[in-house]
């Protein structure tokens, strides 16, 4: 195995890490989900990327990459470091995660557009569990140029037989809102992805909180032209 950017980061929350419950099998799955499109010289977009974990994951197992990290800069949970200074995702992510082959930036950013030219893998673990379906389609909407020419966009759903929102978190992900977690149903989800394929591969291994009944992730690849699953 590589060497990672950081083997000793300084996070306000442990999830993600590879000491935290279920992390690997979490990467992993994401990671796998891909196919060939994770490999060696990929350029990876990394939509909702926290305080780029993912990033250094991978850097310990892809020696030449190229990752780009998106968060929605105003909205984003933001931290008291050991200054009490307060921090977004985006600085956590810039502090710990220096290395050459790592960008940061703000949603809807110029540096979006740039990876979206560039990406040959989009990735968006964990991001619509939290949003309405309305921003999942604007989304899917937004990544479709990329997917058409053949860039698969993995990412993680709840899926249930109604649509269902449940609120109360103070943590904002979203561009305009956030959940504690969205349901969406599968009609939903292929109206969003119309004239793509999309399709479950699989179930994420997350934390206990995640393994209760109907809020277990379903593992998502949006791709360009096919039949869904």
């Amino acid at each position: 195995m590589l060497r990672a950017i950081n083997d000793s980061p300084d996070e306000p929350m442990t999830y993600g890490a590879d000491s935290a419950e279920a992390s690997d099998d979490w990467f992993t799955a994401l990671s796998n989900a891909a196919g060939p499109a994770f490999c060696e010289d990929m350029v990876i977009l990394d939509y909702g990327c926290g305080c780029g974990r993912y990033a250094n994951w991978i850097s310990k197992r892809v020696k030449d990459f190229t990752y780009y990290g998106l968060e929605p800069e105003r909205a984003t949970p933001k931290w008291h470091n050991e200054l009490r200074m307060i921090e977004t995702n985006l600085h956590i992510a810039e502090r710990n995660y220096r290395d050459p082959r790592v960008r940061f930036a703000a949603i809807g950013s110029e540096t979006e557009a740039e990876a979206l030219s560039l990406c040959t893998l989009i990735n968006a673990g964990s991001v619509f569990t939290h949003l309405l379906i309305d921003e999942y389609a604007a989304v899917i909407r937004k990544f479709a140029q990329a997917i058409k020419r053949g860039v698969p966009f993995v990412h993680s759903l709840f899926i249930g037989p109604m649509p269902e929102v449940s609120a109360g978190t103070s943590n904002c992900h979203g561009v305009r809102g956030c959940y504690h977690w969205s349901i969406y149903t599968r009609g939903q989800i292929e109206k969003s992805n119309e004239g793509l394929n999309v399709r479950k591969v699989g179930e994420l291994g997350l934390p206990s909180d995640y393994r209760r009944g109907k809020r277990v992730q379903m593992l998502m690849v949006t791709s360009n032209g096919g039949e869904g699953a």
